[in-house]
């Protein structure tokens, strides 16, 4: 959303996919998120690679929702891919930080509501739907799942009981005399 260069669809995030190995025979054992992961079981974590020539993709930059101009304006890119560079790196990170105003819905001026995603409860559940078969989100999300369902049954039940309860005039307040003066 705020960064032509960043792929999402090349992003992997499988248990398999940390211990695959490549033409060359090396694996991503030894990038950062792999190691942390495995260090502190901490799935919910950023890394930024990249490699040193260039994407597959260019995705195009949707428009801020704003009139003000001091906000970058979209992109749309034609031409062969750009060959990374430091300008391009710099956008990424840029990028990254902007996408924390975003989550935290205080950046003044989002790109969300523009394209596929509308808003951030849309782009979360775009996340979830893709990562729902990788271990270790699967496991999470399904606990996640397990307990949103177990507070909509109690919100059930509880509306349940409050109906019984009324029913029997248990609900209703009794009004109260007063002593004559």
């Amino acid at each position: 959303v705020n960064c032509p260069h960043f792929d999402f669809n090349a992003c992997v995030f499988s248990e398999k996919a940390m211990e695959t190995k490549d033409k060359n025979g090396q694996s991503k054992e030894g990038s950062s998120r792999v190691g942390i992961f495995r260090a502190t079981g901490l799935i919910h974590s950023i890394t930024v690679e990249c490699n040193y020539n260039c994407g597959r993709v260019v995705n195009v930059k949707a428009p801020p929702n704003t009139t003000d101009g001091r906000a970058s304006p979209a992109e749309n890119h034609r031409g062969p891919l750009p060959k990374y560079n430091i300008p391009i790196f710099r956008d990424v990170g840029k990028s990254l930080a902007i996408a924390v105003l975003d989550l935290d819905e205080v950046n003044p001026w989002s790109r969300l509501g523009h394209g596929q995603y509308k808003g951030i409860p849309e782009m979360r559940e775009f996340l979830r739907s893709r990562l729902v078969g990788f271990e270790p989100y699967k496991s999470q999300l399904l606990q996640e799942k397990r307990e949103r369902e177990a507070e909509q049954r109690e919100k059930r039940e509880q509306a349940k009981r409050d109906k019984e309860n009324d029913k029997a005039g248990g609900g209703r307040p009794v009004p109260l005399k007063r002593a004559a003066s």
